[in-house]
């Protein structure tokens, strides 16, 4: 077995000679896995697809290592490391890499933005941990990734919805538009109900726009008349309105809501909800 302290300084050579990375062959036994790793749902499908692919043609690209006391630690890689495992392979090719601590999330975090692997509630966690690990602000973070801040904003905001509504995004029982609109709800209790609407009545995300605009039906709590007479004044909200407000919570990645009165309409009132001191801040 080679060294781990010699293979990198056999790689620093390569490099320093151009000759490109090195790579190296190690039993997968030797190598653990990455204790940030932002993903964790591996559905058995895609493994067993991956574990056909390498069966036939091998691992077409090299895991990405760095130096773990006398082992290794998995960069980048994870499935084609479990591929591997399962099928019992002796050696596997890696190249090693010299990485920090806080740089371990976020390199596996874009290995799996390339790969469109993570699933949305996995996503705003890894942003989460990344804003955190990095002392930086959302918008940052965004022009780190090359995204836009209320793409950002927007996905770590499903980390509030409640946990049984979180495991439906995971599972695929609702797409991240719909979350995204559950989000617009005034309290948890109305997301559950507007989620089980959904459900029940197999709901389009533009469908559940339109029925949280227009009152949500029976989801307030409220006397009949107070519903009724709120439900009507959203529906009759001007379409104009409605879409700046959509539009505003799109840019600020927060709920907005605009009443304009007064016979001209031109005075009114905005106002925008946060749900932490960060939000606040940020706006």
């Amino acid at each position: 077995v080679e060294q781990p302290e010699l293979a990198l300084q056999a790689r620093s050579a390569g490099d320093s000679a151009e000759q490109g990375p090195v790579v190296l062959m190690v039993s997968p036994d030797e190598i653990s896995e990455n204790p940030q790793q932002p993903r964790k749902d591996f559905p058995l499908t895609e493994l067993e697809a991956l574990k056909t692919s390498v069966a036939r043609d091998g691992l077409l690209q090299p895991l990405l290592a760095r130096i773990d006391g006398k082992g290794y630690q998995l960069v980048a890689g994870e499935r084609r490391l479990r591929a591997s495992r399962e099928l019992g392979m002796d050696k596997v090719p890696i190249i090693l890499a010299d990485v920090a601590d806080e740089k371990l999330l976020e390199l596996a975090l874009v290995e799996n933005l390339h790969r469109d692997d993570l699933n949305p509630i996995e996503l705003g966690e890894a942003y989460r941990s990344l804003l955190a690990i990095k002392s930086c602000t959302q918008e940052q973070l965004a022009e780190q990734l090359g995204l836009s801040r209320s793409a950002v904003s927007n996905t770590i905001r499903l980390l509030d919805l409640p946990e049984d509504i979180k495991k439906a995004l995971v599972r695929g029982q609702i797409s991240a538009g719909h979350a995204k609109v559950l989000l617009s709800a005034t309290n948890k209790a109305d997301q559950r109900l507007l989620f089980e609407r959904i459900a029940e009545e197999n709901m389009s995300v533009r469908e559940t726009e339109a029925f949280l605009k227009n009152g949500g039906g029976d989801l307030d709590d409220e006397p009949a008349g107070k519903a009724d007479r709120k439900g009507r004044a959203k529906a009759e909200k001007d379409p104009n309105i409605l879409k700046l407000e959509e539009e505003m919570m799109e840019a600020l990645g927060a709920k907005v809501s605009i009443r304009v009165n007064g016979r001209r309409k031109q005075k009114g009132v905005l106002s925008v909800s946060f749900n932490s001191r960060e939000e606040f801040d940020r706006l």
